[in-house]
């Protein structure tokens, strides 16, 4: 039987409506200590008046110590198993529904109800990050519902993310199965090749897919810059979309050979550019070059509250590099993929980066994230890429 956690009063509110997350000073330590629960517990949620609120996994060692799994009063193991594997299959049919080729983010953690949890899909390839102690000493349960749906599948559990850190998991990368270096993904009609375990967290991300696509749409003629390239996403798409050229800059030897590899298969010519963006901007602006259209697509530049102010100079100075290398009228795609920083706040950034380079910025498009990330209505968490289409004059 599972242990009960007993909120603080009127804490269970919030939960009810929708929120999956029970943090620490939410919880009612009078009635039983957190020192009481091991990481990765399954618990029995209670309000202050002894109502079931719902089951969760506990970390007593994290702020975000409850994530909630069902609102059901779930009693074994087995009862869990098939919870997970109804989730997975909801997830699977609402993509499927999405996409017509087997390409997709297939579980998105907490905004399909299955908090910490992300699966990647290349077709019968899928890429894991467990992020939460909960599902992680499920592991063995989440594989077996996998391969149960999924027969064929090869699984990676590519477990480097810096949100195990704030679990105290350890980092590691795994391969269940036949073990493959390279990956090739389908998208917006275009193929590209990554590299699978060493790449960035699952090695590709689905989440820009529209947003490529409407750079694709708007590439014609135009000489193009693409910062933090990556392996070419963005850089193949305006060159499928009829750029004339197009600059790709990353720090990354290895990525930069990727996108080497993904433009020869379609014959594109791209100038690859090493070194850090900083640096490599100043000195395009000091060679006068200058571009028809720049994308800007960072890493996130504020992964924690503490580093917001740091984080925001820095967004700042890349927007304002950024802008200075555009041509007298051009397009610029600008995104922000760090949950702590608004919409808005990317937006004031922009406004002050074009009032010092002396542009001016219309918006043309806010960008989010693709529909194999939905949003949770009651979890703003869930919303974190932001992106800026604008035209600058």
């Amino acid at each position: 039987m599972f242990q009960k956690v007993f909120l603080k009063p009127k804490e269970e509110k919030r939960i009810l409506k929708g929120h999956l997350w029970v943090f620490s000073n939410e919880i009612d330590t009078q009635r039983h200590s957190l020192k009481s629960f091991s990481p990765g517990e399954i618990v029995h949620i209670f309000s202050s008046k002894n109502d079931f609120v719902g089951t969760g996994f506990i970390n007593p060692n994290s702020l975000i110590c409850i994530r909630i799994l069902s609102r059901k009063k779930i009693k074994n193991l087995e009862e869990l198993k098939e919870i997970i594997k109804s989730k997975i299959y909801l997830a699977l049919e609402l993509r499927e529904n999405l996409f017509s080729k087997p390409y997709y983010r297939l579980v998105f953690g907490e905004s399909d109800y299955l908090p910490g949890l992300i699966i990647d899909r290349f077709e019968q390839t899928f890429v894991l990050q467990i992020n939460s102690f909960g599902m992680e000493k499920i592991t063995s349960l989440i594989l077996d519902n996998i391969l149960e749906i999924f027969p064929t599948a090869s699984i990676i559990l590519k477990n480097d993310s810096k949100a195990r850190k704030m679990e105290n998991l350890p980092l590691e990368v795994k391969v269940i199965g036949a073990k493959q270096e390279t990956q090739t993904v389908l998208e917006n009609d275009l193929e590209f090749s990554f590299p699978l375990l060493k790449g960035q967290k699952t090695g590709w991300f689905f989440d820009q897919r529209e947003n490529r696509l409407l750079i694709k749409t708007i590439s014609r003629g135009k000489k193009v810059l693409d910062i933090f390239s990556y392996v070419g996403s963005f850089s193949l798409n305006a060159l499928a979309g009829g750029a004339r050229e197009v600059v790709a800059l990353d720090r990354s030897s290895e990525a930069l050979a990727y996108l080497k590899l993904n433009a020869q298969r379609y014959g594109f010519q791209v100038k690859a550019i090493k070194g850090e963006a900083f640096n490599s901007l100043q000195r395009l602006a000091s060679e006068g070059e200058k571009f028809d259209l720049i994308i800007l697509d960072p890493p996130a530049l504020i992964p924690s509250k503490p580093a917001y102010k740091q984080g925001v100079k820095a967004y700042l100075r890349y927007n304002q590099l950024a802008l200075s290398l555009l041509a007298k009228k051009g397009f610029f795609y600008t995104a922000s993929c760090s949950y702590h920083l608004s919409l808005e706040e990317l937006q004031k950034i922009v406004k002050e980066a074009a009032y010092k380079v002396h542009k001016k910025v219309k918006i043309l498009k806010y960008c989010f994230q693709g529909p194999d990330h939905p949003l949770h209505p009651f979890m703003p968490e869930t919303l974190y890429l932001k992106g800026l289409f604008c035209y600058v004059e």
